[in-house]
């Protein structure tokens, strides 16, 4: 992945995470929400293990960041 598509995905998770955020609060809307999210994980073949590899980089990129954050 370069910088554009990387930019570009970013873009697109910020979106529909926010979406999510607002939707919260009004469960109809947020299972919507997360239907379109879903559909289009489908239309772009990723698949639970592509999921669980990526929220386990983020995961080891928070704790190392909360770690320099305790040290300094």
């Amino acid at each position: 992945m370069n910088a554009v598509e990387l930019r570009r995905h970013a873009s697109v998770y910020l979106k529909g995470l926010g979406k999510i955020i607002e939707s919260m609060r009004n469960e109809e809307e947020l299972g919507k929400s997360m239907s379109r999210i879903a559909q289009a994980h489908i239309k772009w073949n990723v698949q639970r293990n592509h999921v669980i590899v990526s929220m386990g980089k983020t995961e080891i990129r928070q704790r190392a960041t909360n770690s320099y954050a305790l040290k300094s």
